[in-house]
């Protein structure tokens, strides 16, 4: 896998795909990026401003995995199961 993996202000973890694919549909537009370190900054249609930072996909939490999905990848979050 060669696609960088973010983790946003919310606390969730995307891939590049996902975050071309809330590009693409409205969810997220982008405002401002670091050449220097990747982190970008996004806003949501409310305005809500978003950071997403890079992280390496071995530092991604338990129960969070990298699937292959069509052209790209998305990242998982399996939830604990409730008893």
């Amino acid at each position: 896998m060669n696609e960088a993996i973010y983790r946003c202000s919310t606390g969730e973890y995307v891939s590049e795909t996902q975050i071309w694919e809330r590009f693409e549909d409205g969810s997220w537009t982008p405002y401002c990026w670091d050449d220097e370190n990747g982190t970008e900054w996004v806003k949501t249609p409310s305005g809500r401003s978003l950071k997403l930072v890079p992280v390496a996909s071995g530092m991604l939490p338990v129960g969070t995995s990298v699937v292959s999905r069509g052209q790209g990848v998305a990242v998982e979050a399996k939830l604990p199961s409730r008893r």
